[in-house]
């Protein structure tokens, strides 16, 4: 993570600090400040800016939504390691969360849904 991405999570995660709802309501809240720059840094590409929201809402959770999402994220990174030619299980990462009744938040969709408007 670069420093303004860091920053960038750090003051969401301010913007969090008091926020009620559920993870994946406090999730879209984070994503929708990072989108429309509410924090004002500026410089970050959209994906920063995912990354960014996603970063302030794991370290503004705890207990069980917070490995909720982490688990999401490492989902993502399965993925991306997959893309990149290295050999994931696949089925290991699913049954981690289906053993917790885990169901995936989608958190790639909620990002688009909030940049669609």
């Amino acid at each position: 993570m670069s420093n303004v991405l860091i920053l960038e999570a750090s003051v969401l995660k301010e913007h969090l600090k008091d926020f009620k709802g559920t993870l994946k309501e406090k999730l879209r809240f984070a994503m929708k400040e990072a989108h429309e720059g509410v924090v004002g840094i500026g410089v970050l590409t959209p994906d920063e800016k995912f990354r960014a929201a996603v970063a302030a809402t794991i370290m503004s959770s705890e207990g069980e939504d917070q490995e909720r999402l982490k688990w999401e994220s490492k989902g993502l990174q399965a993925v991306s390691a997959m893309l990149n030619g290295i050999p994931v299980d696949m089925d290991a990462f699913l049954e981690e969360g289906t053993s917790r009744g885990w169901e995936p938040i989608g958190i790639v969709a909620l990002w688009r849904e909030v940049c669609d408007g």
